[in-house]
């Protein structure tokens, strides 16, 4: 399959899954890979003048196979592409910024910590981008990618000088991040940032949940993370992306193909109502959505 008719296929959401083209974007690597690293470029050009239609996917695609790719040329860009603040972004796209994008990041930083952390420290930046970015050092972590002493040491420096002194979002993701990769040497900086009331979700996460956590131990904590899917690198797109872009028929009441719906998780919807952070959880748990589904 020429690399013409691959990116074609790629480009826009159609009436089938494109495992073909998918499968060959794999398979010609070298040859895809500008290509993918322009379709970064050009989203990131393209910043301010609109969203592109929902059916416009190649964006997506992009991310996910350079991420497999472990291709360390997308690192800059895609830092620079969620470096917007541009809200329409996230808007049309939380799905995919809160779900995978910490996983991407990880993937293509060949463990390059600069640019993750770029995000993490400008405020001015989409509260869901930071909290990605404090994820994929989890990521990393787990992954080997980088030491679990720099990391702490990182967090350490966020919790006593680089982040905000007041609370932000980013402070509940640094305590949840810091428990993944078991928090003991920064057990004095949690409690401190609890006395200071810079961690204000008590409903997803407590100091007395984290001090009963500590016995877990080291080792099972970081084994536990790496088993969670939300914290391995990107190793099989096809398989994550077909589960999710295509709702096999059969999920609809419908009697005639002709009924079939497409659901893009990650492509742009904007009629999608965003929900609250501290809106009702959508789920109809009672809790408020910062302290439920938007962690999952």
């Amino acid at each position: 399959m020429e690399i013409e008719a691959i990116l074609k296929e790629l480009e826009r959401l159609g009436d089938h899954f494109p495992r073909e083209a998918l499968e060959a974007a794999l398979a010609q690597r070298e040859a895809s890979t500008p290509h993918l690293l322009q379709a970064v470029e050009d989203a990131t050009r393209n910043i301010g003048r609109g969203m592109p239609d929902e059916a416009y996917v190649l964006l997506f695609y992009a991310l996910y196979l350079l991420a497999q790719f472990r291709e360390e040329q997308a690192y800059p860009l895609i830092v620079e592409l969620f470096s917007t603040h541009d809200e329409a972004l996230f808007d049309a796209n939380l799905t995919f910024v809160t779900e995978t994008l910490a996983r991407v990041l990880a993937s293509v930083s060949g463990g390059d910590m600069r640019g993750i952390q770029s995000l993490i420290e400008n405020p001015e930046l989409n509260e869901y981008v930071r909290a990605a970015a404090l994820r994929s050092l989890v990521c990393l972590v787990v992954n080997d990618l980088q030491p679990r002493d720099a990391v702490i040491a990182y967090f350490q420096s966020l919790f006593r000088e680089r982040l905000e002194r007041k609370y932000t979002f980013a402070w509940d993701v640094l305590v949840g991040c810091s428990l993944s990769i078991y928090p003991e040497e920064l057990m004095p900086d949690i409690r401190q940032a609890f006395a200071d009331g810079f961690v204000d979700d008590p409903g997803y996460i407590d100091l007395p949940y984290i001090e009963e956590s500590l016995p877990t131990g080291r080792e099972a904590t970081l084994a536990k993370t790496l088993r969670d899917r939300h914290h391995q690198l990107i190793d099989d797109m096809i398989g994550e992306m077909e589960g999710w872009m295509y709702i096999p028929l059969d999920a609809y009441p419908s009697e005639t193909e002709s009924d079939y719906v497409q659901q893009p998780s990650v492509a742009p919807m904007p009629t999608q109502k965003k929900v609250g952070r501290n809106a009702p959880c959508p789920c109809g748990s009672g809790k408020k959505y910062k302290h439920c589904c938007l962690r999952k």
